[in-house]
């Protein structure tokens, strides 16, 4: 008994010193590069009455946390916060990674925490390609513009950029602080000798010897050119569009291509004049391409046109159609319909039992208040007495028959109202229940909605 004791008093200590300690972090830098460390804020709050010592380390023999081990003292209700850096034990292939970090509470508790690290693969850190690269004039300096984007969470100091072609070398150092992204103006200068054609060049991009980017990219060397490109506006009412002359004001023969980007809607409204030479969909939008070929002092025109009153004339008429549903469908929400479930007759006799349910729904796209429902009862069949589901608020008795009324104060929009009775009579092929009929004021106008007559006929079956 007194052992029992003893283990529940260590077990509820353990617990208050658990819930005592509250040890909690966030990133500060939790990823990195091969070989690179990770940090972390931890955030710690001893909310015990005592103070407690505290001791931090790893538990992951993968990551060395530095320095190895941290020792506090927390008073009473004291908070702190630890800076925690931990690096890989070697150069770690890329990959997500677990750091379980152990803290310590005066030796005895001890509480795990799971630490997330990220490391990255250097070939997919930066991306670079060009903003702009135009067409290079042998006879004139060619500005190109490289962008460069870091698209990690990880500074990159000191990296080498080197730019190879067949015409041109370039090289410089390059840094990127997290997330940046950079432009690089860089002159091109070819020799005039060099023959029109598309060549390539080959950016390189390392840090310490570590390839991050390979990628080629192709450039084309023209001849001496000048074109020139007036645009004007070619639009009316509901129609856009532009007339493009290009005039070939160098010495040497042209054949370039013209291009035109197009929103999908903009593209399948269009006419070109003359065709497009090609069609290209990147994204969801499609690229018009006009190849042209000018002689010197030779112009050409490209116009396109983009249409919008056809589209707009059948959505007019969508519009109008979807009104006049509403409409209709507003001054006839009410529909009534109206069967008879079953028919027996007791064993050995001549009258039958008959169930009639009468079905009313509201269609339209709001509440109908104040509908009366009228159904008759011929004077064949004896008045009904069970209701089942509504009692009507009137029964009338009539010279041929019976009438009952009930009043329903609203019927929600797409709700149903269902009212059934049982009544008595000899079957004859000529008996016929009326039509049920429901009133009500729709648009200030009294709108009456009519179920189909239900013959019964001499047909059995049990309810």
């Amino acid at each position: 008994m007194k052992r029992g004791l003893i283990f529940l008093v260590i077990f509820l200590l353990s617990l208050a010193a658990v819930s005592a300690l509250q040890a909690e972090y966030e990133p500060i830098q939790n990823e990195a590069l091969p070989g690179d460390s990770v940090s972390y804020l931890l955030h710690l709050n001893n909310n015990e009455e005592n103070s407690a010592s505290v001791t931090i380390r790893s538990l992951e023999p993968s990551w060395i946390m530095t320095p190895e081990t941290q020792t506090i003292n927390l008073r009473s209700n004291e908070k702190r916060d630890i800076t925690l850096s931990f690096a890989p034990l070697g150069k770690l292939p890329p990959g997500s990674y677990g750091i379980k970090l152990g803290v310590f509470v005066n030796s005895a508790t001890r509480i795990e925490r799971l630490i997330i690290a990220k490391v990255l693969d250097y070939k997919k850190v930066i991306t670079a390609d060009f903003s702009s690269l135009p067409v290079i004039d042998p006879k004139r300096t060619t500005l190109a513009r490289l962008k460069v984007k870091n698209i990690r969470n990880v500074a990159l100091d000191n990296m080498d950029l080197v730019v190879k072609s067949p015409h041109f070398d370039l090289s410089q150092k390059l840094s990127l602080a997290k997330m940046e992204e950079r432009e690089i103006e860089f002159p091109i200068r070819i020799p005039d000798n060099i023959h029109k054609d598309d060549y390539q060049m080959n950016i390189k991009i390392s840090l310490n010897d570590n390839l991050m980017l390979d990628k080629p990219f192709t450039y084309t060397v023209g001849e001496y050119s000048d074109v020139k490109e007036l645009i004007e506006d070619d639009s009316s009412f509901l129609v856009s569009g532009e007339t493009v002359t290009l005039r070939n004001n160098g010495n040497n023969i042209v054949n370039q291509a013209y291009t035109k980007d197009f929103d999908y809607i903009a593209y399948k409204l269009s006419s070109f004049n003359p065709e497009v030479s090609k069609i290209d969909k990147v994204d969801g939008i499609y690229r018009i391409y006009w190849n042209y070929n000018l002689q010197p002092g030779e112009s050409k025109i490209i116009g396109y046109k983009v249409n919008y009153r056809w589209p707009t004339f059948i959505l007019i008429l969508i519009i109008l159609a979807v009104a006049l549903v509403y409409v209709f469908r507003m001054k006839n929400s009410i529909v009534i319909s109206k069967k008879v479930l079953g028919m027996h007759a007791p064993q050995g006799g001549s009258v039958h039992v008959m169930k009639v349910v009468i079905n009313i729904k509201n269609r339209g796209n709001m509440a109908v208040n104040n509908v009366r429902i009228i159904d008759r009862v011929p004077n064949t069949i004896k008045a009904p007495a069970q209701f089942v589901s509504m009692r009507p608020n009137h029964i009338k008795a009539v010279p041929d028959g019976s009438v009952m009324v009930w009043d329903v104060h609203n019927i929600k929009r797409g709700e149903e109202k269902i009212i059934s009775y049982r009544i008595e009579g000899r079957l004859s092929s000529n008996i016929v229940l009326p039509s049920a009929v429901a009133k009500y004021t729709s648009f200030g106008r009294m709108v009456a909605a009519r179920s189909g007559h239900v013959g019964l006929g001499s047909k059995r079956s049990s309810i």
